[in-house]
């Protein structure tokens, strides 16, 4: 199993205590539905595990700052696949498809309910 490293970074100057800001600052990763259209199956807050496979473009190294290195970012893949995107993946059906019928199947449960 690979080893994950913890990316956020303190900020520089001290925060107030009573801030409502963050001690630790992570970076943002914008990537669309159209690039992955898997994302699109994911909620706010929920964890992707995200594989991503980028190409050293760059690299910059100032005497009071680590090494910086700038990645160009080629192909990516989710590990963790939504329970629906498993199950439409072992079904064969499109993902429209599968939300179909898991809407009628919660319907289904809702009247069982009432």
């Amino acid at each position: 199993m690979p080893k994950f490293y913890d990316l956020g970074e303190k900020p520089a100057e001290p925060v107030e205590v009573d801030s409502k800001e963050p001690k630790i600052y992570y970076p943002f990763l914008n990537i669309t539905t159209k690039q992955v259209l898997e994302l699109g199956d994911y909620e706010l807050g929920d964890v992707v595990d995200f594989h991503i496979k980028c190409v050293v473009v760059g690299e910059r190294k100032t005497e009071d700052q680590p090494k910086s290195m700038d990645l160009e970012m080629r192909k990516a893949a989710i590990l963790n696949p939504t329970k629906l995107r498993q199950e439409a993946e072992e079904l064969g059906l499109p993902m429209a498809e599968m939300r179909d019928l898991d809407s009628h199947r919660k319907s289904l449960k809702k009247k069982e309910k009432e």
